[in-house]
């Protein structure tokens, strides 16, 4: 299964959030046990629960924040605004381009399952131009305490495509993730993957100078969240589709439609619209305006 978001902004005429598609990713497949949600900034958010209405209400409260102003919006800016902090606090980051003019070169976990959704002729993704960025949480660190931390092994790994406008969530660990899998390391302060996508993308976009608000599209590929499933799933059987439809007849929720907001407040869902909130001064104030499902295959 696959999702994608459709974002507006101030920059941009319309822009999509795409998971495994045009908009958020979810195979069903690939699904994990629901990892502790990374924390926010030092603010408290509130606890909707967990069932399906409360990820309604948590998406309803979410796209409220897309509608602050710029004042009240800076609230919930990410205290992590610098890139050096990728190194300071235990990561190292690669790059990889195509090689030799093959866009199939670049180690992607999602493989060719985008590759139709690549030609929405709204949002057309050129392989060619898309950099793998590979973050691994694998060198010690110091607390602003002076403690030293140990690496976890976390790792996000996702694709930049500056030129196009796009960005695509690819295979994400989170360092709590691996502590609780791994039984060793210590979580960093900087662990959120909506913190360290956005420093992909910005690495991205200096890389062929182009503007960080020039983000059009975002993917959600290989999507291993077993709640987020099972909202999607729900999400889809109220709105009335017994099955994920392949790309040719991808489903499209609106954002003021319980199922949009469903989908919104999923951990997957959310996640996005954390990187968009939380790092709005540089990337512009955008909203989430839609989100499209599909699968690979029309049994999907």
């Amino acid at each position: 299964m696959e999702i994608a978001q459709t974002i507006n902004g101030d920059t941009i005429d319309e822009g999509v959030l795409k998971v495994f598609g045009s908009k958020i990713f979810i195979n069903p497949t690939h699904v994990a046990p629901d990892p502790v949600l990374a924390k926010r900034v030092k603010l408290e958010v509130p606890d909707f629960g967990k069932d399906y209405d409360g990820r309604v209400k948590k998406g309803e409260w979410l796209n409220s924040l897309f509608s602050l102003n710029d004042e009240d919006a800076k609230k919930w800016a990410s205290p992590f605004q610098d890139s050096q902090e990728v190194f300071d606090w235990g990561w190292t980051p690669q790059a990889f381009f195509p090689e030799n003019g093959d866009p199939d070169s670049i180690p992607v976990e999602y493989e060719n399952k985008l590759d139709e959704a690549f030609k929405d002729p709204k949002f057309p993704v050129d392989k060619l131009n898309n950099v793998l960025f590979y973050f691994l949480h694998d060198t010690e660190f110091k607390y602003k305490d002076g403690r030293t931390g140990k690496p976890t092994e976390a790792s996000y790994a996702n694709v930049a495509n500056a030129r196009d406008g796009a960005f695509i969530f690819d295979s994400n660990y989170s360092p709590t993730y691996r502590q609780e899998t791994n039984k060793k390391g210590d979580v960093p302060d900087l662990d959120t993957l909506s913190d360290l996508a956005y420093f992909q993308w910005q690495e991205g976009c200096k890389a062929i100078g182009v503007g960080f608000r020039d983000l059009k599209v975002i993917f959600r590929a290989s999507v291993s969240h077993a709640t987020t499933f099972a909202t999607v799933m729900e999400a889809m059987r109220k709105g009335n589709h017994p099955r994920v439809p392949a790309w040719k007849d991808r489903v499209t929720f609106k954002m003021d439609s319980p199922e949009g907001l469903a989908i919104l407040g999923s951990g997957n869902g959310a996640s996005t619209a954390w990187f968009l909130i939380q790092h709005r001064e540089e990337l512009g104030a955008k909203r989430i305006t839609e989100v499209v499902v599909w699968g690979p295959y029309e049994d999907a």
